[in-house]
């Protein structure tokens, strides 16, 4: 009888632990719980604005690096292409009728840099670059505009890029490809118009 009883009670400690082991092992596996669509849409709106971010202090130090190095205050929407253009150009020797960095004109200096940064072409000549542009006054220049100056007669003779805060960059007849001043006595006096290049 005590044998029966035992075989009873075993029967139904084995009956239990199969119901209940079932629930546990559902328990352990259940999916994990998916992140909620808006939250989704968060993460990648903070991943955007991170790349935004990162984009911005990139530019900006893109900017402040060339503002320290030229003496020329850069406001960030300058094309980027011309000013890694001149760069690449600033102390070309400079040769009458050159147009490569082993020696320049003024002209072919001009030509160079906005064949390679904006792929148009200028004409040979600073007075035939006139041609290229819409002529403003000085107040209306603009990063990348044209200057021009007669030297030598009523004919343009001389040209260079605009930058900013009264600085452009030419090719000097004594100092290469460098920058100067539009202030300064001597481009003052020799100075003709400004020129937005036509696309």
């Amino acid at each position: 009888m005590f044998l029966k009883k035992r075989n009873i009670f075993l029967l139904l400690m084995l009956v239990c632990l199969a119901l209940l082991n079932p629930a546990c092992h559902t328990h352990k596996h259940a999916p994990k719980q998916k992140k909620p669509i808006n939250t989704l849409i968060k993460d990648k709106n903070n991943n955007t604005n991170n790349n935004s971010q990162y984009n911005n202090n990139k530019s900006s130090k893109f900017y402040a690096n060339y503002s320290q190095k030229w003496g020329v205050k850069f406001d960030g929407n300058e094309n980027k292409k011309i000013i890694e253009s001149i760069d690449g150009w600033l102390g070309t020797p400079y040769k009458y009728g050159g147009a490569s960095k082993s020696g320049t004109d003024c002209s072919g200096f001009t030509l160079n840099v906005y064949k390679e940064s904006c792929n148009i072409k200028l004409n040979r000549s600073a007075a035939d670059q006139v041609n290229n542009v819409t002529l403003i006054d000085k107040d209306k220049l603009d990063f990348g505009d044209l200057v021009f100056f007669k030297i030598s007669g009523n004919k343009v003779s001389h040209v260079g890029i605009f930058l900013n805060d009264s600085k452009f960059v030419h090719a000097s007849t004594k100092k290469g490809v460098t920058i100067s001043d539009l202030n300064d006595a001597y481009y003052k006096k020799y100075f003709y118009k400004g020129g937005k290049v036509k696309k």
